[in-house]
């Protein structure tokens, strides 16, 4: 049995985990309230991945690029 870990709460849910080392804990943390509860005990990685729709799209992304471009650069 290894030591340490935490636990880690979705507080709307009351959902809490216990994470122990080598844990992975993916969540939509932007979308909901989170916390942990008790001190990290060792080490943690927190890993921050963002997605947004019009990357995914060639063609609205070519129009984002224009409209920074813009903004940039206004005259």
């Amino acid at each position: 049995d290894t030591k340490g870990g935490g636990a880690f709460c979705f507080v709307e849910y009351g959902v809490e985990i216990h994470v122990k080392p080598g844990h992975i804990l993916i969540g939509a943390t932007p979308k909901n309230w989170h916390a942990n509860l008790s001190p990290v005990d060792g080490e943690k990685y927190s890993i921050i991945g963002y997605y947004k729709k019009v990357l995914a799209n060639p063609r609205l992304l070519e129009e984002w690029r224009a409209r920074q471009k813009v903004i940039a650069n206004p005259l």
